[in-house]
């Protein structure tokens, strides 16, 4: 039982980290595939 709580107190504090790692991963994608795309347009250019 005590294990349990400790637990669930982890998680808890975890996963909001993770959301802003995430979400924070996923802007840099778009970034990169955007400057990606640009880059090819202006060399097409």
């Amino acid at each position: 039982m005590g294990n349990q709580p400790s637990r669930i107190r982890r998680m808890g504090v975890r996963p909001p980290r993770t959301k802003v790692r995430w979400d924070g991963s996923r802007q840099r994608r778009l970034l990169s595939s955007f400057t990606r795309v640009n880059i090819d347009h202006r060399l097409r250019v």
